[in-house]
This record gives structure tokens, C-alpha cells and sequence, in this order.
């Protein structure tokens, strides 16, 4: 992995590379029979008063409760999709 990609932020990634990850994502989740897995992009505006400047932010967002005797399955799916996201800040 390059330096670039291991500094990389979801809201700079193209929307190309977004939509890569997500349906990357979706197949893990579709593998593990979780199709009801909620993922979200989630876009927030932070304004900062003290500095007037207003950052934005854009992060994916996977969540899914499950019981604990699922978490055999919660753990490996989590452990793939982390995989997947390496070096990619805001996942």
C-alpha cells in the first residue's frame, strides 16, 4: 500500500471509489447474509465559531446489532470489512 493510499480520507475519494467501496462492502455483507445491514454515507458540516470556517466531513458508516450468539459471524464480517477499508480514514 501507498502513502497516498494509506493517508486517504472517504469524503476525498471519488465518487467512483466511494461507490467501489461500498459495493465491496455489500458483497461482504450479502456473502454473511446480512443484506439488512444499514451503510451510510453520512456528510456532516462542522462551523466553527471561534476560527468563522466550516469543515466538512463525509464518512461510511456500516452498522448492524446483532445477538451475542452471532458473534462469531459479527467479528469475521468485521474483520473483513476492515480489510477492505485499511488506510482509509472516516470508514
Amino acid at each position: 500500500m501507498s502513502t497516498e493510499e494509506a493517508t486517504k480520507e472517504f469524503g476525498s475519494m471519488t465518487t467512483v471509489e466511494q461507490k467501489d467501496l461500498v459495493q465491496k462492502i455489500g458483497a461482504v455483507l450479502k456473502e454473511n447474509g446480512l443484506e439488512d445491514t444499514d451503510v451510510q454515507v453520512v456528510t456532516q458540516d462542522v462551523c466553527n465559531l471561534s476560527t468563522n470556517t466550516v469543515e466538512k466531513s463525509t464518512s461510511l458508516v456500516v452498522t448492524k446489532e446483532m445477538p451475542a450468539a452471532k458473534s462469531d459471524l459479527a467479528k469475521s464480517v468485521t474483520e473483513a470489512i476492515a480489510k477492505l477499508t485499511e488506510g482509509v480514514k472516516g470508514c
